[in-house]
């Protein structure tokens, strides 16, 4: 089949959960496949590269900045529809609900009767303006975009209720379907600490507790650093990392960091190239997921795969992989102390520590890219 892969954003220009599973399932297909990636792009032409088993088309956005969140942008990309036209395709799978780049390839399918899928990855909005806007497209362009697909991927149960309210019996239920994310199980095998990757971060031999995600509201950073100065009291050495870009909430956790005098038990690194965060995975005792809302978050795949043992809130993005006791810890999101009694349980009990990243490692396996994109061929097939 040639298919023809849509997002508004790639890699390496932005690094983010939709932009690497785009790419993870672009290797994937690539086996067999001829792969085709239409993506937004901060270039002043289009250009077609040959990325070593698909191509990938990079395409000039006009970015608008809808908030005081930086990740909040709206990139208009005018050339998308007549890229698109150049290629021959047996189906389009486009990523990602209420991006331009989303709604011409449903126009395109829709002109050129090319089969549709579209993957809703998981967004919230949070500014209320924003919030109304949302409202008003999903009564419009959306449900258009959302009529248009031959079928829908849900990446988690949650998604797929979000999609039917906002579509309301407009779209058939079992059109929508749930197929997780998915990681490539090998990069994380025996990853070696490598002190080069940690210049200008002095963690020595403390406990490493690791976060990784957007710095939104939602993924309840705010409430790690309150757990951790219940931690700290106890354990003056631990540390704890957050990776992950400013979405507007950095000087809200810097303050809430010197507030509580956890300076020297913190460190926000901000986004970090992808070989320096799987060195980060490999010396971390624990990884922390606070979030009040997620789709299925890559990260929590991939600290798995690395036996890391994990809390996460218990939310369905969360524990439609986590077992509580099993395979990984889950609590209520937003408590704080809660959080900073089970950070303090697996610091202290190497053998519950253990057996969770046991059954953790082998729960991962069913995420794997090489059996995660067989499902998605199969939805192919079907639309």
């Amino acid at each position: 089949m040639r298919i023809g892969l849509t997002t508004h954003t790639f890699p390496p220009e932005f690094i983010g959960g939709r932009e690497m599973h785009v790419e993870a399932l672009a290797r994937a297909l690539s086996k067999d496949d001829d792969i085709i990636i239409f993506a937004g792009s901060n270039v002043k032409r289009v250009i077609k590269e040959d990325m070593g088993g698909y191509t990938l088309y990079k395409i000039p956005a006009f970015p608008i900045t809808l908030s005081k969140n930086p990740l909040q942008v709206y990139r208009v990309v005018p050339r998308f529809y007549s890229v698109l036209s150049k290629e021959k395709l047996d189906i389009i799978h486009a990523h990602e609900y209420g991006h331009f780049t989303t709604d011409i390839a449903s126009l395109y399918s829709k002109v050129s009767k090319t089969p549709l899928v579209l993957t809703v990855h998981g967004y919230v909005i949070e500014n209320k303006i924003l919030g109304i806007t949302k409202k008003l497209y999903d009564r419009t362009i959306g449900l258009k975009t959302l009529k248009a697909a031959n079928k829908i991927i849900a990446v988690s149960k949650r998604q797929k209720e979000d999609i039917i309210r906002w579509a309301g019996k407009e779209i058939e239920g079992e059109n929508i379907l749930y197929v997780p994310n998915g990681i490539y199980i090998n990069e994380f095998n025996d990853l070696k600490f490598n002190g080069e990757s940690y210049q200008g971060y002095n963690f020595g031999n403390s406990p490493l507790v690791l976060g990784v995600g957007r710095l939104l509201p939602r993924k309840g950073f705010l409430y790690l650093i309150e757990a951790a100065k219940k931690v700290v009291k106890l354990d003056p050495d631990v540390k704890f990392v957050i990776v992950g870009p400013d979405g507007g909430e950095m000087q809200n956790l810097i303050q809430k960091i010197n507030e509580n005098d956890l300076a020297d038990n913190f460190f926000l690194l901000g986004t970090v190239p992808r070989n320096v965060l799987r060195y980060l995975y490999s010396c971390a005792n624990i990884f922390v997921i606070p979030s009040f809302y997620e789709g299925l978050p890559t990260t929590l795949l991939e600290a798995m795969a690395c036996g890391i043992p994990v809390i996460g809130s218990n939310i369905d993005g969360i524990q439609i992989v986590v077992e509580n006791d099993r395979d990984g810890l889950l609590i209520p999101p937003g408590n704080a102390d809660i959080l900073a009694d089970k950070i303090c349980l697996l610091l202290r009990d190497k053998i519950l520590a253990d057996k969770l990243s046991r059954n953790a490692k082998k729960k991962v396996e069913d995420y794997d890219w090489k059996k995660i994109h067989l499902q998605i061929k199969k939805i192919y097939e079907q639309a």
